[in-house]
């Protein structure tokens, strides 16, 4: 992880993510099995709940 409050740390990371191919393409399969939690029928469902429950 990175301190976000320390821009030397942040461009580090940035530029690594920037050039390195396997990095991006880890990040990428993360990032796509991470959004397949979400759905728009579950959110709706949780949102309306917060409504009613009001």
């Amino acid at each position: 992880m990175i301190d976000p409050d320390k821009p030397d740390e942040l461009y580090k990371a940035m530029k690594e993510v920037l050039l390195n191919k396997d990095l991006q393409g880890t990040l990428k399969k993360k990032g796509l099995n991470y959004s397949k939690k979400f759905n728009w029928r579950k959110s709706t469902g949780e949102f309306l709940n917060v409504i009613e429950s009001m």
